[in-house]
């Protein structure tokens, strides 16, 4: 009866335990729904840093809701549902605050051979042109990324290094709750975009065969011109610097920096 006595008596103290620790889990998925909730209503790019303090604490939730219902049944399964509910209810702001930093925050340079000869039309391409504007194109690159030279072309950042911490850990929180390919998705096309406006400023016109082949000799000799420099540009500085910007954001993730940095580059 002793030995009966002791056994009842542990198994009411675990059973105590387990209806506290639920409550103490219901307590904390309440705090984190009423956050995500109230960022919902109301987002603020000045909390988006405490935003994703909330996600990493539904995180956490979630892994401990896990362990605590491998043998369970009933409460523990459903807050463990609710739990996931609410982070797929913070992803989508997760990805909007992706997209406000990527935007916000890019940045370009503005080269000094950008006004090279780019309004005369008289000009006919030769070597002698092409040497000199090599020659400029280098000289600017180097200047104008005030960075190291590495195998022999320059880097510059394309968004501001001020909020690189921050785009790290969203794609750690993103990547921590399965949301990889989200945020391999709208970075791909954030880039993308950043790249597409680039072209534009670097006055590289896309053209179809069509239109090429009407133009005239002066008129595409000048086009010619500036498709030339405007690739020397993309090439040697902006997809370095590119590819630079996606392992410092993606390093941590294995090959995802490598095909991200595939997919934006392949739009060009």
């Amino acid at each position: 009866l002793l030995d009966l006595e002791t056994q009842l008596s542990s198994i009411s103290i675990v059973n105590e335990r387990k209806r506290t620790g639920i409550k103490q889990f219901e307590r904390q998925l309440k705090c984190v729904e009423d956050k995500v909730m109230k960022w919902e209503t109301n987002p603020s790019s000045n909390e988006s840093c405490e935003y994703l303090k909330v996600v990493g604490e539904i995180q956490t939730l979630i892994q401990s809701l896990e362990n605590f219902s491998v043998n369970e049944k009933g409460k523990p399964k459903e807050l463990l549902r609710r739990a996931n509910e609410i982070l797929q209810v913070a992803m989508p702001s997760l990805e909007k605050e992706l997209v406000h930093i990527l935007v916000q925050h890019k940045q370009y340079f503005e080269p000094e051979y950008m006004s090279f000869h780019s309004n005369r039309m008289d000009i006919v391409y030769d070597e002698s042109f092409r040497l000199v504007e090599e020659e400029q194109i280098n000289e600017a690159s180097r200047s104008s990324s005030g960075a190291s030279r590495q195998s022999e072309a320059s880097t510059i950042d394309l968004v501001n290094p001020t909020v690189l911490q921050h785009l790290k850990s969203i794609a750690s929180f993103m990547f921590g709750s399965k949301y990889h390919q989200e945020f391999c998705q709208v970075f791909v096309t954030s880039r993308r975009d950043a790249l597409a406006e680039y072209l534009v400023i670097l006055e590289m016109e896309k053209l179809r065969i069509e239109d090429v082949i009407k133009l005239e000799w002066h008129c595409l000799n000048n086009e010619i011109k500036k498709w030339i420099r405007a690739m020397k540009i993309i090439v040697r500085v902006y997809l370095v610097s590119e590819k630079r910007l996606c392992e410092q954001i993606l390093g941590d993730f294995g090959s995802f920096y490598q095909c991200c940095f595939s997919e934006i580059s392949q739009s060009f």
